[in-house]
């Protein structure tokens, strides 16, 4: 039997699984039990998060359950899809990411084209890559494309915007002549 359990403000809450995924946030903090009802093995117990396994000291093990010994993000570093490994038995979890305002996902982005370049290629066309653009300066001739999807994003809510407010106009002119 496993448990898990958000922690907000000191007040415990259970996340109840829906079809066998525990959706958590990658900030939250949370507190897990589970129950084995054969014997544990005290020695040989590891918790796993995808292929990280957890530290010992934030867990504490009996002879027949482990738990938490308080609140902590174990999700932190980890978005998406994910499994707990505990005992042998697999828990999956849905981990959901924070929202970013503009200034860090630039800030992200910056940090990204100043110092991990191939993390940041990562972002880059296959086009783009192949051409070999390094991030030496600011003249490239290929967009990337997270660059184009956001502007594609922009332009489609622009033209949408506008489209809404003719409309609105037309329907406004509509009812004073009537």
């Amino acid at each position: 039997m496993f448990k898990l359990y958000q922690v907000v403000n000191k007040v415990r809450e259970e996340v109840l699984p829906v079809n066998e995924l525990y959706t958590v946030n990658e900030l939250g903090e949370y507190e897990f039990y589970y129950n084995n009802y054969s014997k544990i093995d005290i020695d040989s117990v590891s918790i796993f998060i995808e292929d990280l396994e957890i530290e010992r000291k934030n867990y504490i093990v009996t002879e027949n359950s482990i738990y938490s010994k308080e609140a902590n993000r174990f999700f932190q570093d980890y978005f998406g899809f994910a499994s707990l490994n505990i005992n042998n038995e697999v828990f999956k979890f849905n981990i959901l990411i924070e929202k970013f305002n503009i200034v860090e996902i630039e800030n992200i982005l910056l940090f990204l084209w100043n110092c991990e370049n191939k993390l940041f290629e990562n972002f880059f066309s296959k086009s783009t890559i192949n051409s070999k653009i390094l991030n030496s300066g600011y003249n490239y001739e290929y967009t990337s494309k997270l660059l184009t999807f956001a502007n594609s994003f922009y332009d489609f809510f622009r033209d949408f915007t506008l489209l809404f407010v003719i409309r609105l106009i037309l329907c406004l002119e509509i009812q004073l002549v009537q």
